[in-house]
């Protein structure tokens, strides 16, 4: 035998009221997102050498265990987009993975980036998912 249960107007009210809370949750999450997703394809990959790492007071590069110190290698991908292209800073695990000519999504954020002295922002991305 089936049993049909009409739902009470408490309960009516209270599945209304939960649903409007989850609507403006997700429109209050939405307002303070900062992700970006991108469709491009990787066109270079550039490896900068760090630069010696130099004592301010006398001039001379520093040492670690009689071997020159140098700040960490910086990476960076060239990648086209339609509309455009643009030089970005990549981890490198990421410099060893992307490939050249290949295509990806790259998934990231807006934010501050140095540049020759200027604070810009630009997109960071954190992830190359290959397509």
């Amino acid at each position: 035998m089936k049993k049909n249960k009409e739902l009470s107007i408490d309960e009516k009210i209270a599945l209304a009221l939960q649903k409007q809370q989850e609507e403006f949750d997700f429109k209050l999450k939405q307002r303070e997102e900062n992700k970006i997703s991108l469709g491009c394809k990787v066109v270079e990959l550039v490896e900068i050498p760090g630069k010696p790492i130099m004592d301010k007071e006398t001039g001379i590069q520093k040492e670690n265990n009689g071997i020159p110190a140098f700040y960490p290698n910086k990476y960076t991908a060239k990648i086209s987009f339609i509309g455009g292209e643009i030089e970005t800073p990549i981890k490198q695990k990421d410099f060893e993975d992307l490939k050249i000519d290949c295509r990806y999504l790259a998934v990231g954020r807006l934010g501050e980036v140095k540049e020759f002295g200027n604070t810009l922002i630009k997109p960071i991305f954190s992830q190359f998912v290959e397509l």
